[in-house]
C-alpha cells in the first residue's frame, strides 16, 4: 500500500505464525545531495582521470521504516581529478542529510556508506563501498589510502530492512490479504487479514485489521493493534486472495457510498450507508464487513496459489489452476457485482 509492503502470518513450516511485518519501498528523492567541496594536491591521493562517487544513508535499530537499514544512494558524482606535477590529488567529499518530501531531516540516522570506482576512468555503475561515516559526519576526504570493497549501492526498486509489527491475535496461514482507505478520514487505511487456516489447522471464519495512517510526507505509522473481528460467514476458507473492488468505477467506491473486499469466489462488502449487518450490530462503522457471501459468482475452475489485482472496475485472477503451474488468467466485472460467472481475459 503506497510505499510499504505489508506481509501478515503465514506458516514457520509446521504450523501457523501470527507474526506481521512490513517493509519500505525506498524513495529515490529520500537520499543525501552529494558535491565535492575541495580537490587538495598532496603526496597521497588519486591519480589523474574521472572518478565516480555515491553516498547513501544508514538507520540505527529505532527506525521505523528501514531499521538497521540502507538508503538508496545518491545520485552519481563524477570529478575529474586533474593532473598535478609531483603531486596527487585528494578529494573532498561534502553531503546534505536526507529529507523527506516536506523538507524535513530523516530521523534516526545512524551514519553514511560512501561509494566510489575502485580504480581510476571506471564507469557509472561500478561504484562499491569505500568507507562508512558516523551521523553527525557529512564530509570525507578520499586520500586514496582505502582498499576499496566489493557491495554495491542498492538498485532503483529495493525494500528497506523489514520492520516487526504488531502481531495477530490469531496465527493464520493461506490468510487473503488487502488493504483500503477509509473513506471519511483521509490518509486513514486499514490492512486486513481475512480467514486462513489457524495453528491447528482448522479453517477460519474470522478477519483481522490493522489502522495505518500515511502522513503528508508518504510516510505510514501504525495506530495500535490488529483489531479481531469473528464470525463474518458460515464457512472458513484458505489458500485465497483478496482485492478492493467497487461497483462501475476504478475508486472502489459505488454510488450508495460502498467499498467491498472481494476474496476469489467470496466477496466482503463493507459501506457506511448499507442497513443490513450481522447480528448485534451496533451502527454504521464501515471498517467491518458486512457479510460474507459464498456464491457471488464462479471461476469454473479450481484454482489455488493464484495471484490477484484489480484494475478498472475488473477483479482478476492469475495462474493456479488446481493448485498447479498454469499460464491462464479470469477476471470479473463488478458491473455484473460478481453474480455471473467470470470469464477468461483473453490472454
Amino acid at each position: 500500500m503506497g510505499l510499504y509492503i505489508y506481509v501478515m502470518g503465514g506458516s514457520d513450516g509446521t504450523k501457523a505464525v501470527n507474526s506481521t511485518r512490513r517493509a519500505m519501498i525506498l524513495n529515490p528523492r529520500e537520499v543525501p545531495q552529494l558535491d565535492v567541496d575541495d580537490i587538495v594536491p598532496a603526496a597521497n591521493g588519486l591519480d589523474a582521470g574521472y572518478w565516480f562517487y555515491r553516498v547513501a544513508t544508514t538507520f540505527d535499530v529505532t527506525d521505523t521504516d528501514n531499521p538497521l537499514g540502507e538508503s538508496l544512494a545518491s545520485d552519481e558524482f563524477i570529478v575529474k581529478v586533474p593532473v598535478f606535477p609531483g603531486k596527487k590529488i585528494q578529494v573532498v567529499l561534502k553531503w546534505a542529510a536526507p529529507v523527506d518530501s516536506l523538507g524535513v531531516a530523516l530521523p534516526h540516522v545512524s551514519g553514511y556508506r560512501v561509494y566510489r570506482t575502485a580504480a581510476v576512468n571506471g564507469s557509472s555503475g561500478q561504484e562499491v563501498l569505500l568507507t562508512t561515516t558516523a551521523a553527525g559526519t557529512l564530509t570525507y576526504t578520499d586520500d586514496a589510502t582505502l582498499t576499496p570493497g566489493v557491495a554495491n549501492p542498492l538498485p532503483l526498486g529495493s525494500t528497506g530492512k523489514w520492520a516487526t509489527l504488531p502481531n495477530l491475535n490469531t496465527a493464520r496461514k493461506g490468510a487473503a490479504g488487502a488493504a483500503a482507505f477509509d473513506p471519511t478520514v483521509a490518509g486513514q487505511f486499514y490492512v486486513y487479514d481475512l480467514l486462513g487456516l489457524d495453528a491447528t489447522n482448522t479453517a477460519l471464519t474470522s478477519y483481522e485489521y490493522l489502522t495505518v495512517t500515511t502522513g503528508a510526507n508518504e510516510h505510514q505509522t501504525v495506530v495500535g493493534n490488529w483489531d479481531d473481528w469473528r464470525e463474518v460467514g458460515r464457512r472458513g476458507y484458505w489458500s485465497l486472495s483478496a482485492g478492493r473492488l467497487g461497483r462501475g468505477c476504478d475508486n472502489g467506491q459505488d454510488h450508495h457510498g460502498t467499498h467491498h473486499l472481494r476474496i476469489r469466489r467470496w466477496r466482503f462488502g463493507r459501506g457506511r450507508h448499507r442497513g443490513e449487518g450481522s447480528a448485534g450490530w451496533q451502527g454504521p462503522d464501515w471498517r467491518r464487513p458486512w457479510r460474507l457471501v459464498d456464491t457471488p459468482s464462479d471461476f469454473n475452475n479450481t484454482i489455488a496459489g493464484y495471484g490477484v489485482c484489480s484494475a478498472n472496475g475488473q477483479l482478476f485472477t492469475f495462474g493456479g489452476l488446481q493448485a498447479t503451474p498454469s499460464a491462464g488468467a479470469k477476471f470479473c466485472s463488478s458491473r455484473q457485482d460478481l453474480q455471473s460467472s467470470c470469464a477468461p481475459s483473453g490472454s
